[in-house]
């Protein structure tokens, strides 16, 4: 939290809320996902996924390889909670993002699955797989993601026709 500049009376009551006495409670069943007198769970889990996200991807993109978006900016990807869509002009360095984001994920216990991740390849002749960990990464033709489609053509008619049906 201190990488991020929060003030350190936020971080002394973010602390203070997990500070225990050294005494634990008995056993118990547990009956939902919250922990036991956790005032914030569902806050920190939200600040927590969001940070380590964006910590993660401060790490790999230091060297501006995405898709020029005007002349003096990179777009490099797009980050949605635990969604990460990465971009590049260039297959080498697609590959190259791919194996720092999953070696820097791997620093804060997070995997990529490469059976769950997807590649869509706009306006390219490298037939060449995307690999994470050695696996191929499976090419589409489209996909949903935040309840919209992207697809090979770009535009928003395949949207918009998913949307209408």
């Amino acid at each position: 939290m201190r990488e991020y500049s929060i003030p350190d009376i936020f971080i002394r009551t973010f602390e203070a809320l997990y500070h225990h006495s050294g005494r634990y409670s008995s056993w118990f069943e547990v009956k939902s996902g919250v922990r036991q007198e956790c005032v914030l769970s569902g806050f920190n889990l939200i600040v927590l996924v969001v940070l380590i996200m964006d910590w993660v991807m401060r790490h790999i993109n230091d060297r501006r390889r995405g898709l020029r978006w005007i002349f003096t900016s990179v777009l490099d990807d797009l980050d949605y909670a635990d969604d990460v869509a990465l971009m590049s002009s260039r297959f080498a360095d697609l590959q190259e993002k791919t194996e720092r984001l999953a070696a820097t994920a791997d620093i804060v216990g997070l995997k990529i699955n490469p059976r769950e991740t997807k590649v869509l390849r706009l306006n390219h002749r490298c037939t060449d797989y995307i690999r994470i960990q050695g696996e191929e990464v499976e090419d589409v033709e489209s996909f949903v993601s935040l309840d919209s489609v992207l697809d090979k053509l770009g535009g928003t008619e395949a949207d918009s026709k998913r949307r209408l049906v």
